[in-house]
């Protein structure tokens, strides 16, 4: 699979739970709005935005953006960065 060097993902979570989610893939080093994920693939620079919450019903689900730099990532490893990355952010499910 063809990985690009960048890409932003929209994703239903909280800041805290990305941050927790993040320290499952790799050890990572906060900033104020993103930071840098060292992996054994190598670094990935992370930047995100909290974007406004969506309702369904009574429900309220929070929503950010997360951008990922993989240029500094070889084509072949960001593949695997993604695989384990998608693996740490996976809910339930069986």
């Amino acid at each position: 699979m063809r990985v690009p060097a960048e890409l932003v993902k929209t994703m239903g979570l909280t800041e805290t739970e990305l941050r927790r989610g993040l320290a499952a893939v790799g050890h990572f080093e906060a900033g104020r709005a993103g930071g840098r994920l060292i992996t054994p693939e190598g670094v990935v620079e992370l930047a995100w935005r909290i974007l406004p919450s969506r309702r369904l019903g009574a429900l309220v689900l929070p929503v950010l953006e997360l951008r990922l730099d993989l240029a500094a990532l070889a084509r072949d490893a960001r593949a695997d960065f993604l695989k384990r990355f998608q693996l740490g952010f996976q809910r339930g499910g069986g």
